[in-house]
């Protein structure tokens, strides 16, 4: 069970609309119907106060909660790789090993929907690489980027 099928059941139970249970929460009954679906995940304030007026087990929701935003976060993981995959090729390093460990793309797309600034800049390759035109030209810049980023240089101290 998820936990928005849970809380469908309990405001059901207590014959409730969804839009009685968002005047309650102080949300909008479009609010109700996305946390009812498992799209929309209420901070655990909020989430509190629903298991309060539903009378139900904040800890056992908030796991249900937790459960399925993993859930989601994993396939957003596997989402990216995919993209990766199909705008940098395949390759066998990129496949996931037989042992269980996480594939090269995986643990790529996890740092780049770890940190705000490579999800932006990722987004934007994605944009650019889209106009093949675009395409070699950006690679060039990115590896002249890269280059120089490798390349010591006296303005850089050695943190002391």
């Amino acid at each position: 069970m998820t936990a928005g099928n849970l809380i469908r059941e309990a405001r059901e139970r207590l014959g409730w609309t969804q839009t009685q249970l968002a005047t309650r929460l102080g949300l909008t009954p479009s609010a109700i119907t996305k946390v009812e679906k498992d799209e929309l995940f209420l901070k655990d304030e909020k989430l509190n106060d629903l298991a309060r007026w539903l009378v139900l087990d904040f800890d056992a929701l908030q796991a249900l909660v937790n459960e399925e935003r993993t859930k989601r976060r994993s396939q957003r993981i596997r989402v990216q790789g995919e993209a990766m995959r199909r705008t940098f090729g395949s390759s066998e390093e990129n496949e996931a090993p037989a042992t269980g460990q996480r594939s090269t793309a995986e643990q790529l797309g996890r740092e780049i929907l770890d940190d705000p600034d490579l999800t932006r800049a990722f987004r934007c390759l994605r944009a650019v690489f889209a106009d093949v035109e675009l395409k070699a030209a950006i690679l060039k810049l990115l590896e002249a980027c890269a280059a120089q980023a490798n390349t010591p240089r006296p303005d850089r101290g050695s943190g002391s």
